[in-house]
């Protein structure tokens, strides 16, 4: 899910969820004040292949942490990423504030290479910050 912040916010975002191997792709207003007042567009729903699962599930499962946060402060409109990944003992929540996460990155490939080829892919930043030292 991606929720707009700045001049993004109360756009449409992505927001794609799946459940065993059926997933739902829509485009939702998942930033407001007070309550939502655009409808969801639905995009397209389907089934995500076993293989695809099982790669997810490879990537993440020696993991220890169960939340992994991170900010690029220097970024205050563009968007936020909310992704879980939920399978037996994994739990696991990415929260990447216009930030780069290259676990999640690869997550968003693989769920991408299961949506139709008529629809948008999904998103994520792949803007990697490199700090500057004034050492």
């Amino acid at each position: 899910m991606s929720i707009g912040m700045g001049s993004n916010f109360g756009s449409l975002q992505p927001v794609f969820k799946s459940v065993g191997t059926n997933y739902t792709y829509k485009r939702a207003q998942t930033s407001f004040i007070g309550e939502k007042f655009k409808p969801d567009e639905p995009i397209c729903s389907g089934s995500l292949r076993p293989s695809s699962i099982d790669s997810i599930i490879n990537l993440v499962k020696d993991i220890q942490d169960t939340s992994i946060w991170k900010n690029n402060s220097h970024i205050m409109s563009g968007g936020i990423v909310e992704m879980w990944v939920q399978h037996d003992s994994i739990n696991l929540h990415f929260t990447l504030w216009n930030a780069y996460d290259s676990i999640a990155k690869e997550i968003v490939k693989i769920l991408n290479t299961n949506l139709p080829d008529s629809v948008n892919n999904l998103w994520i930043s792949d803007f990697e910050a490199n700090l500057i030292s004034r050492d």
